[in-house]
Formats: structure tokens, sequence, C-alpha cells
């Protein structure tokens, strides 16, 4: 069994936080391609000296032929 997890339901439980502190929930698509987060992957590709997906301004491809 994979130790993993889901995304998904990290985002859900977020939401539920949030929710209970009268904050908006957020949406999982928006911050994917917020640039917050794409500075993020380009700062850990970095770090890594790996680059596990392409990135552009709008969103994130990921690599198929790891």
């Amino acid at each position: 069994k994979n130790m993993m997890g889901s995304l998904t339901e990290v985002w859900k439980i977020g939401n539920a936080y949030r929710t209970k502190r009268g904050l908006p929930e957020l949406d999982l698509s928006n911050w994917l391609r917020s640039p917050e987060t794409l500075e993020y992957v380009k700062v850990v590709e970095d770090d890594l000296n790996f680059k596990s997906v392409f990135s552009t301004d709008l969103e994130i491809y990921y690599c198929l032929d790891k």
C-alpha cells in the first residue's frame, strides 16, 4: 500500500480549517497556477538541479518522460 496520500484530501482538510476560522475556501486549480507556486517550483528545481516539471507563467506541465 502506498503512503503517499492525496493532495485533494489535504486541500479539503485545509479548507475545513479555513472555514472554521471564518476564512474563504481556496481553489486548488488557482493555487497551482499562482505566481508564488510557480516560483516555488522553479526554486526547488534549481536547488535539486532537476527539472521535474516544465513551468510557464500560466501553468505547470508535468514531464512525462522522466
